[in-house]
């Protein structure tokens, strides 16, 4: 892991709570659909990205392919 990802992760983990603690609030505030949208969009991003910095790092010749064809 890279000194750069722990500041990546606190900022999506601090952007999904911000998004998930206050999201009805937010959401009463829109006052079109497209901004309903847009916010929900947001915080479906916001939800994937951290799972998916959560997720350990796949490199290519470490694939499920790879290592697969190696152990035979």
């Amino acid at each position: 892991m890279s000194p750069a990802q722990p500041s990546y992760l606190n900022e999506i983990e601090n952007t999904y709570l911000t998004l998930e603690e206050n999201f009805d609030t937010l959401y009463q505030h829109c006052l079109t659909s497209e901004q309903k949208k847009q916010l929900s969009d947001t915080h479906s991003a916001a939800r994937y990205a951290l799972w998916k910095v959560g997720q350990p790092v796949q490199h290519p010749d470490e694939s499920s392919v790879g290592t697969t064809a190696l152990r035979s």
